[in-house]
């Protein structure tokens, strides 16, 4: 499965998600960048706020995490400073993307039979050309596997070992505690998933943020020589090839993992699934959040980790966790262990729930909604918990990068094929001109794609 991953897929995807990323961002015109307005105002005009946070917090859920943490020190290692130039382009690249995906799965969702919002990436892979109704039910059965691993034996994985790390106890004993936190919440607590990311993650993030404020403010003397390192390494082959590396290593908790193809989540269809919950909003102004995630995770977090290993002086050698470990240490002594364990806990915990979200949804995308079949579904994932504590992820690692690609790879097919849609939908909100020369009727005023029936969704709220 590594070597699948590593010399086919892996290059496959890169090359996608950037061609893909480009076109996104010419047809768009980066109107997120130009009209900033107008897009906070888009993002602010809902009734209901509360839901549109929870559903944030949920997709970012499954993307922030350790990952943040160790993918950064994988690509200072490998890449150098200038690592930290190519991740912030490439996650620049990839905003469009995760805009694209998120109008997408908004303006397709539907009621489900529980009357929750049900879609993503199935929904709108429906219609996307001669295998349009054979890749939603592929695409889901992937992604619930895909879960199984990324959210479920990798996190725990990485939780256990933050505990063992904190209390000094045995990874299993960590393991088996946290399986048993996970089954009461998937089985009796299920629709507070939101709820409870919405308060892990602002809490863990908050708490990181915090800490890399402090040691640049502590070591502010060498910030400027450190930005300037990064912009005179940014243009060599070495840099290159690890800021993206180290990149394609920030979704989730991938602890201590050099290899495989990860992004944060842009491209690969699973975050559309928590940005349906949000209620009273229009396809584009949560397709702009999903630009928020991309900004966040990457370029806000990254870029202030770099930065805090950079200005500190510390070697960038060893194992990335403990490479972290020991920036934070230069500064907050022996207590930046179990700070950083806590940090390592709350993103654990939360990309775990997050993922288990994404796993259930697409059972129904499945055709596998049933409800013998969700509990089934949600006590062998919780199983994956304690086996990550038990033993090395290191199948689970390989498994995750060969089923994250191929999904990424369906996904990219369905949205390009779906880039008019995307492109009218955000004409009709007013973040762009379009001319029905391209195709485009302006019928009622608003221009959509000829043939295509409106969405209800489609039109922002005048009130």
């Amino acid at each position: 499965m590594e070597a699948l991953h590593r010399y086919l897929l892996g290059p496959a995807v890169l090359v996608s998600l950037f061609a893909v990323g480009i076109y996104f961002c010419v047809r768009l015109r980066l109107f997120w960048l130009c009209k900033p307005k107008k897009c906070l105002a888009a993002m602010g005009g809902t009734r209901d706020a509360r839901s549109v946070f929870r559903a944030v917090c949920l997709a970012l859920g499954g993307t922030m995490g350790v990952g943040n943490i160790t993918g950064v020190a994988l690509a200072l290692t490998v890449g150098g400073a200038g690592a930290v130039f190519w991740m912030v382009v490439t996650a620049l690249v990839a905003t469009a993307v995760k805009y694209a995906e998120v109008v997408l799965a908004m303006d397709t969702r539907e009621r489900g039979a529980t009357g929750d919002w049900v879609g993503g990436a199935p929904f709108y892979m429906r219609g996307a050309g001669r295998w349009g109704k054979l890749l939603p039910c592929v695409f889901s059965l992937l992604l619930c596997l895909c879960a199984i691993f990324q959210g479920s034996v990798i996190q725990g994985n990485a939780a256990a070992g933050a505990l063992s790390l904190s209390l000094g106890v045995s990874p299993v004993f960590c393991g088996a505690a946290l399986t048993l936190v996970c089954l009461f919440i998937l089985l009796w607590l299920p629709r507070k998933i939101p709820a409870l990311t919405s308060c892990l993650l602002p809490l863990a993030t908050l708490l990181y943020l915090g800490m890399c404020l402090a040691v640049l403010i502590a070591f502010r003397q060498n910030l400027p020589a450190a930005i300037l390192r990064i912009v005179r390494e940014a243009f060599s082959v070495r840099a290159e090839v690890g800021g993206v590396g180290g990149y394609l290593l920030l979704e989730g908790a991938r602890v201590g993992c050099a290899r495989g193809l990860l992004s944060n989540e842009a491209g690969c269809g699973t975050a559309p699934l928590a940005h349906l919950t949000a209620e009273d909003t229009t396809p584009c102004g949560q397709g702009l959040w999903g630009v928020f995630e991309v900004l966040l995770d990457t370029v806000v977090v990254c870029t202030l980790t770099a930065l805090c290993c950079l200005v500190t002086g510390v070697p960038a050698e060893g194992e990335p966790l403990s490479y972290v470990v020991m920036v934070f240490c230069s500064f907050f002594g022996r207590h930046a262990a179990p700070m950083v364990s806590l940090c390592v806990l709350c993103f654990a915990l939360a990309t775990t729930l997050s993922w288990a979200f994404y796993g259930t949804a697409c059972l129904e995308g499945a055709g596998l909604g049933g409800r013998g079949v969700r509990t089934a579904y949600l006590i062998l994932y919780a199983g994956g918990v304690a086996l990550g504590g038990a033993s090395p992820a290191a199948l689970a690692f390989s498994a995750t990068d060969l089923l994250l690609a191929v999904m990424t790879l369906l996904n990219l097919l369905a949205l390009t094929k779906k880039a008019d849609r995307v492109v009218s939908l955000s004409a009709s909100e007013g973040f762009l001109k379009l001319s029905p020369k391209r195709g485009y009727a302006p019928e009622d005023g608003r221009p959509t794609r000829r043939g295509a029936p409106a969405h209800p969704q489609t039109h922002a709220r005048k009130s």
